[in-house]
């Protein structure tokens, strides 16, 4: 089932099965930036995000992917509020 497809069985769902159709409505969300949220499973998925991505942890806890001056190829995270990156793996 395409992402399309699952957005707008949701939608009917929710709003019943006249909602435009669910389609018009799930074309509009995915136009407008809308993505499913996904899980991370591997430090290699993590560390394959972009530059700027925000990820969730188990914890709740936000980070920001961002980099060290120390060794710039490698990918760190850093949380609202604390100065300290830390490394992904």
């Amino acid at each position: 089932m395409s992402e399309r497809d699952e957005l707008a069985e949701i939608i009917r769902a929710i709003d019943g099965p006249a909602t435009l159709g669910g389609l018009e409505v799930a074309d509009g969300l995915l136009a407008a930036g809308y993505r499913k949220p996904r899980t991370i499973t591997t430090v290699e998925e993590l560390d394959a995000l972009k530059p700027d991505a925000v990820v969730r942890s188990f914890m709740e806890v936000i980070y920001e992917r961002t980099f060290s001056f120390r060794t710039p190829n490698k990918p760190y995270w850093q949380s609202p509020g604390n100065e300290l990156p830390t490394a992904s793996s």
